[in-house]
């Protein structure tokens, strides 16, 4: 099963901090507009990300996972087994999976920025 195939990422360790070798983790489903359709397994939290030209569609498969969304303020939730979420076009965000989960994303752009600033607002 393609499941069964993913490679867990764990994104507390200090080489993973590399988003071009976190990327490569990813199994690429298809094309979805100018973006693509992933699964990702990981444990941890990921660095602040923005698509400035698409929203991002989350479907969580496997655990549970706090999504955070810099906006005017800090605004944060919890997606369990099932759950699905939209971050919206050019909103910095991160996740934070204590424990390992499994998720399927779709971008409807390129991928876009990353940033390990505290707020990502700030460091641009």
């Amino acid at each position: 099963m393609l499941l069964d195939r993913l490679p867990l990422i764990d994104l507390n360790q200090a080489n993973s901090k590399d988003s071009a070798d976190v990327r490569s983790s990813f199994i690429d489903l298809g094309e979805f507009d100018r973006g693509s359709v992933s699964l990702i397994k990981y444990a941890g939290e990921t660095p602040w990300e923005r698509h400035v030209d698409g929203n991002e569609f989350f479907y969580l498969l496997e655990g549970e996972l706090r999504v955070t969304l810099l906006r005017e303020d800090l605004q944060e939730f919890v997606l369990t087994k099932g759950d699905t979420c939209i971050v919206p076009r050019n909103v910095w965000h991160r996740s934070k999976a204590d424990s390992q989960v499994t998720l399927l994303a779709l971008i409807a752009s390129e991928h876009g920025a990353v940033s390990y600033a505290e707020d990502p607002r700030i460091a641009i």
